[in-house]
């Protein structure tokens, strides 16, 4: 770029490249929503459920799988080590 009469120049060199090839899940967990609740399938018994809002705000945490009353929007649900972003529409 020129300015003021001043030239500047930049080369990048990559050398290698890492990253992921593959993710994979141990588990098989699913969640349905309908009507303000959502329900966690494939969970082991006695795992914690939490459930933030899209702000990071916790808004449930326990180990109970259908959690009714949520208000529409988007939420991050975090349980066993997976965590998944759901929608919850009220139809």
């Amino acid at each position: 770029a020129f300015m003021s009469g001043f030239e500047t120049s930049c080369q990048v060199t990559v050398n290698g490249v890492s990253g992921i090839d593959e993710v994979t899940a141990d588990k098989k967990i699913s969640i349905s929503t309908e009507g303000g609740s959502l329900v966690v399938y494939g969970a082991t018994e006695g795992s914690i459920l939490r459930i933030y809002s899209i702000s990071g705000l916790l808004i449930y945490e326990g180990k109970k799988y259908c959690v009714s009353g949520l208000e529409p929007g988007i939420y991050i649900v975090n349980i066993e080590g997976v965590t998944l972003k759901v929608v919850i529409n009220l139809k």
